[in-house]
């Protein structure tokens, strides 16, 4: 697995995780964290959703988990939130995450 995946660095000096057989790296214009905040969490509006759906909670579909960027952006903006998430991943490999 070691040669699977590669740590680059992005233009704006944030770093992203790239797959050698693809030829793809993940999040690449802004980086994963900055990716994800703007386009999951506030166009999503996912704080307020959880919030919203308080002891039910909400499930949230990850399409690709890939390194995970995107949930641990969405953990984290949920940290000061009450409420419950569930996260379901349709990714077919763990590789990238287990490399990450």
């Amino acid at each position: 697995m070691s040669g699977e995946y590669q740590l680059v660095q992005l233009k704006n000096g944030t770093w992203s995780v790239r797959s050698v057989a693809e030829a793809e790296t993940f999040h690449p214009v802004i980086g994963p964290a900055a990716e994800a905040e703007a386009l999951y969490v506030r166009q999503l509006d996912l704080p307020a959703r959880v919030a919203a759906a308080g002891a039910a909670g909400l499930t949230v579909w990850d399409i690709g988990l890939g390194a995970a960027a995107n949930v641990l952006t969405l953990l984290r903006a949920l940290a000061p939130v009450s409420g419950r998430v569930r996260v379901l991943s349709f990714d077919h490999t763990l590789a990238p995450l287990a490399f990450a």
